[in-house]
């Protein structure tokens, strides 16, 4: 409380030949803002990442920025499995696009149907995207990556921030992909080696004012 939001508007291009580039959200926080070399997010705690069940992990590796490393959760637990980032001291606004890896070495078991939720109290989940699929949108390789846009019912209010006990919040604090199918080879594992987001990041900061375009 007291701070003066610093907003940054991270602007999804689509030249770049792997749905994951150095524009997107998560990336800007692992090098705190291009001021170091990278650092997965998760794993510094500058966010954190946590799965409905976890067989591979850890799970940061939701956020991974380069592919090469496996990443699932149990093979046992039903339908519905999920991962999850906590932006904890920021929040993001009008999220425009996101990209997804592949987190096996091949292309099998490759997202095929699911759901991207946000939140910011954990408890009231606003959907910005639905993909429903009979065959994976995700390229049919190892670590492969794909890029979706958000909108349509993202075009609300809420897209801006969202009310929790009455009161306005500068944007989301959560965001989650969670299975609502069987994946390409028909089980219920989700396998995600990457996760990316573009929009609009919010930070507090006291006495500064700032707004920046990253493209």
């Amino acid at each position: 409380g007291g701070g003066t939001n610093i907003v940054f508007t991270f602007v999804f291009c689509s030249g770049g030949k792997d749905g994951l580039d150095q524009k997107g959200i998560f990336y800007y926080l692992g090098t705190k803002g291009g001021t170091q070399a990278y650092g997965n997010p998760g794993q510094c705690g500058l966010v954190d990442c946590t799965w409905s069940s976890v067989w591979c992990g850890p799970e940061y590796k939701f956020l991974n920025h380069l592919g090469g490393e496996i990443s699932y959760t149990k093979h046992d637990q039903g339908p519905g499995q999920w991962m999850q980032v906590d932006l904890k001291d920021v929040r993001v606004a009008n999220p425009t696009h996101y990209c997804l890896r592949h987190g096996w070495r091949n292309g099998n078991y490759r997202l095929a149907s699911w759901v991207l939720s946000a939140s910011e109290d954990e408890v009231n989940w606003y959907v910005l995207d639905v993909q429903s699929n009979w065959f994976s949108p995700l390229p049919a390789s190892g670590y492969s990556t794909a890029a979706f846009p958000i909108g349509g019912s993202c075009g609300g209010w809420f897209c801006g921030g969202c009310a929790v006990d009455g009161e306005q919040e500068p944007g989301f604090r959560y965001f989650r992909v969670t299975m609502t199918g069987k994946n390409s080879d028909g089980n219920n594992q989700l396998f995600c080696a990457g996760f990316e987001l573009y929009g609009t990041l919010v930070e507090e900061a006291r006495n500064n004012n700032n707004e920046q375009q990253h493209r």
